[in-house]
């Protein structure tokens, strides 16, 4: 004689099978036409983008060397002040907490998306006084239409069984925004320390401009007392008076603007890091003047899309495009799910305990999307059309990392060759300024000759200055279009879990 049990296991597998065959027919009805399981088109890499810059122009200029961009580039330009100043940006700066905090709501979101793959547990209970109508049906067939008391405790279980990948590929995109947000961080210190450099730099260029005008300046106003002198004496004319005049006044309206501009450039950099105008003034104060890096480390420039964070950001956007599109196909497919419910069921409280109030329920159960107005098809265009984009947008950032590379090697080679020649213009202004000076201990110079031969000298020094600070800027530009020395965090376990 066969025991229940044996008797009864055929039969409810039977029954399982039965109630998941016809989801299993009919997901072939609904899925779209020609796709037979959910796949993930190929995405391009960032080795795709390897040696597209001319390596003899790296190779055969000294100021730049194959080594590798230092995560601390900014000490390429030996200023502890903008050094210091870059680092507090880094820690206190108000866009690199924005970004920090968008990778904690990522991470957060990630979580709860995995969670959603593990069984989920919950527990339950009610009270509820009811009765039901004298004159219902149920109480023509003899129900008790008197008021009860309901008791119910119990635990209720469920598991999606992920069969076509729906959660995986979710968990895939949530995965890749919290790796995007990562390297949205990155971008973000990339963008910040150069803007900082770039402001700090142009704030000592205006600077060591206004020292140099106010040389300017003094000499102006000295000229028009030698010509003032002169007219008495009846050896210059008023026009040549009315010339250094306005020489003078020229000289002294450039400085109003200078200061405005350092000013500003001052207040900029207090708002980088997160303070209010004016905080960083003491800390800005005048300071010498240094020349541009003599050689900055660019590394391989086919690796340049492994370091630069805009790039691999433009990556996990495309990587969690492709597993919104996965996901969007997988929801054609039935949704299967097993549950149970182990619980006590009682019409008095006393009872609740007794192991005659215990009901349980357990079984799969499946759902399949017959019929809704279109709104998967959409749904699977709508991630399809943003997975083209964002493949575009991958090729846009890098299509622009080779611009900007070559743009700031080309500036340093061509901001190098017009600085060296500022220079030696400088040198022979300063020559011929000494050749005059002593000219005028021998008596055979006055000092007219003086101030214009000192004048000359200035100007040239200005134009030498202002082509250092135009290699200082293009060599941020360069470490910008690099990467900045950024190194991309490795993944954590913590936030896949």
């Amino acid at each position: 004689m066969e025991t229940p049990l044996l008797t009864e296991r055929p039969t409810r597998y039977r029954s399982v099978l039965i109630a998941v065959a016809p989801a299993l027919f009919l997901a072939g009805c609904a899925i779209p036409a020609g796709e037979v399981a959910p796949v993930i088109s190929p995405i391009p890499t960032v080795s795709d983008v390897s040696a597209a810059y001319h390596a003899g122009l790296i190779a055969s200029h000294p100021a730049f060397s194959a080594d590798a961009l230092p995560t601390d580039w900014i000490s390429v330009f030996g200023d502890p002040v903008l050094t210091a100043l870059v680092a507090q940006a880094q820690a206190d700066g108000l866009d690199m907490q924005i970004a920090a905090s968008r990778v904690a709501q990522n991470a957060a979101v990630l979580g709860a998306v995995i969670s959603h793959t593990a069984p989920q547990v919950g527990l339950g209970g009610s009270q509820a006084r009811s009765a039901i109508s004298a004159n219902s049906p149920l109480a023509a067939m003899g129900a008790y239409t008197g008021a009860f008391n309901l008791w119910d405790v119990g635990v209720q279980l469920g598991w999606e069984i992920d069969l076509w990948k729906h959660a995986e590929h979710r968990s895939d995109a949530a995965h890749a925004r919290w790796q995007a947000s990562q390297f949205q961080l990155g971008a973000a210190q990339v963008s910040l320390s150069a803007e900082v450099a770039r402001n700090y730099l142009l704030l000592r260029e205006t600077q060591q401009q206004t020292r140099l005008q106010t040389g300017q300046l003094e000499l102006a106003s000295r000229r028009v007392q030698l010509m003032v002198s002169r007219l008495r004496h009846g050896t210059a004319t008023a026009a040549d008076v009315a010339s250094a005049r306005a020489d003078e006044a020229a000289a002294q309206a450039i400085l109003p603007r200078l200061n405005e501009q350092a000013q500003m450039l001052g207040n900029g950099l207090a708002r980088l890091l997160g303070l209010p105008p004016h905080a960083l003034d003491v800390q800005l104060q005048e300071a010498a003047a240094l020349p541009p890096p003599d050689s900055l480390p660019i590394g391989i420039p086919s690796e340049l899309a492994l370091r630069r964070p805009d790039v691999l950001l433009a990556d996990a956007q495309l990587r969690a495009a492709v597993a919104d599109t996965a996901a969007a196909r997988s929801d054609f497919y039935p949704r299967i799910t097993l549950g149970a419910n182990l619980g006590l069921e009682a019409l008095r409280l006393k009872d609740l305990g007794s192991w005659d109030s215990h009901q349980f329920g357990i079984g799969p159960a499946f759902h399949l999307p017959l019929f809704d107005g279109g709104r998967l098809r959409q749904t699977l265009a709508l991630t399809e059309a943003r997975q083209r984009e964002a493949a575009l947008q991958f090729r846009g950032a890098v299509l622009k990392a080779w611009q900007e590379v070559e743009d700031a090697l080309q500036q340093q080679v061509n901001g190098r060759s017009q600085w060296l020649l500022w220079q030696a213009s400088e040198q022979h202004r300063l020559q011929a300024m000494d050749v005059v000076t002593k000219a005028r201990a021998a008596g055979a110079a006055d000092e007219l000759a003086m101030i214009d031969a000192r004048r000359a000298w200035l100007a040239a020094a200005s134009a030498r200055q202002t082509s250092a600070t135009q290699v200082k800027l293009s060599a941020v530009a360069l470490a910008r279009a690099l990467g900045g020395g950024w190194v991309q965090p490795a993944p954590s376990a913590e936030a896949r879990l």
